[in-house]
């Protein structure tokens, strides 16, 4: 106890104290009563119904996620200040990959194929077609190579290509 402090108001524990709590996301604590509220909510549901309701949100949030960075590259170009092309660039094809994969997986959760195996989305479901996907994919990429290392531009390449769904680059 502090010598000059005041003993009458002193109190031992302060259970309302959240001072030392690390804040947000981050925090078990913080977390905790809303962890409960779901847990409570997802066990009287069929998992098959958890998992697409969870997919979907998936799938709104990379698509609101990638219609924020595609906003940005519009609005301040694909370089940066010193001419380097921005770390959105990459950050935007990863994105692409993950909505890529989160798609196949709610298509499979939530509705079988169809019997042709024709396309599943519906017409105008995508911004852009995909051939102007792969000419703004190119000139990002155009513009990437010149300021990447050579050692590396290979692996941008395969990245890149993978990211946008057309698999591998050829040996």
């Amino acid at each position: 106890m502090n010598k000059k402090g005041h003993p009458d108001t002193l109190v031992a524990a302060h259970p309302e104290n959240r001072n030392a709590v690390r804040s947000g996301v981050f925090s078990p604590a913080t977390r905790a009563a809303r962890v409960h509220e779901l847990e409570a909510a997802i066990a009287d549901r069929p998992v098959k119904e958890i998992v697409v309701d969870l997919l979907r949100r998936e799938v709104a949030a990379l698509l609101a996620l990638a219609e924020a960075m595609d906003d940005s590259l519009s609005a301040d170009g694909i370089q940066g200040r010193r001419g380097e092309p921005r770390n959105l660039i990459s950050l935007r094809l990863r994105t692409n990959d993950k909505f890529r994969k989160t798609v196949e997986q709610y298509r499979s959760a939530s509705e079988p194929a169809e019997a042709g195996g024709g396309q599943w989305w519906p017409r105008g479901a995508f911004m852009i077609s995909p051939a102007e996907a792969t000419r703004q994919v190119g000139a990002i990429a155009d513009v990437a190579l010149r300021y990447i290392d050579e050692d590396l531009q290979e692996q941008f390449l395969r990245d890149g290509v993978r990211a946008t769904g057309g698999g591998e680059l050829p040996e």
